[in-house]
């Protein structure tokens, strides 16, 4: 109600009425709750290369992942320390790995993770692969929003650019000759 009040006082009229309802209907679709975080995508890949590293020396998957958490961003070092602990304390590896589930970005290391432990196959291997499946993704999405940029940077020329050189251009020449018929 109160993000609905502030539009209309805030902006005025029929369209701050507009913007304060659907901001409040917004609102109300989320949960008015902000999302959970997510890991920062540049320091993932990061932290997946050092695990397999730790790994590859032959420290045990909980003190690797303790040892990795330090490269990473808040996020991901909470999620690293918590599935070690979970991990040093015998959890089934669906439910130390419950947390990286949910993100988009460690998801793909936690099933690889979890997949590789019930299989007994070596992970080192399988984790440098997802880290460079993951950076593959980030650059993806880089050029994605670059060419989304190049987009959006037209809507200048035709918002403002076209309809200048109509009114200096073509009105003028259709002025002239509009007064040479009569």
């Amino acid at each position: 109600m109160v993000t609905a009040v502030s539009g209309v006082v805030g902006i005025g009229g029929i369209f701050g009425w507009l913007v304060g309802v659907g901001a409040a209907a917004g609102m109300l679709l989320t949960g008015g709750a902000p999302p959970p975080p997510v890991a920062v995508p540049e320091d993932v890949p990061v932290v997946v290369e050092l695990l397999a590293g730790c790994l590859a020396a032959g420290l045990a998957l909980p003190e690797a992942l303790t040892a990795a958490s330090i490269a990473g961003d808040p996020v991901t070092r909470d999620a690293c320390l918590a599935a070690a602990a979970a991990l040093r304390r015998g959890a089934p590896a669906a439910e130390a790995w419950q947390a990286w589930y949910a993100d988009p970005w460690l998801e793909p290391v936690a099933r690889t993770t979890a997949r590789t432990t019930q299989s007994g196959a070596a992970v080192a291997e399988d984790l440098r692969r997802v880290a460079a499946r993951l950076r593959a993704r980030r650059h993806s999405r880089v050029q994605q929003r670059v060419q989304q940029a190049s987009v959006l940077a037209v809507i200048p020329l035709g918002l403002l650019f076209l309809p200048a050189f109509v009114l200096v251009a073509v009105v003028p020449m259709v002025i002239g000759l509009f007064g040479k018929v009569h």
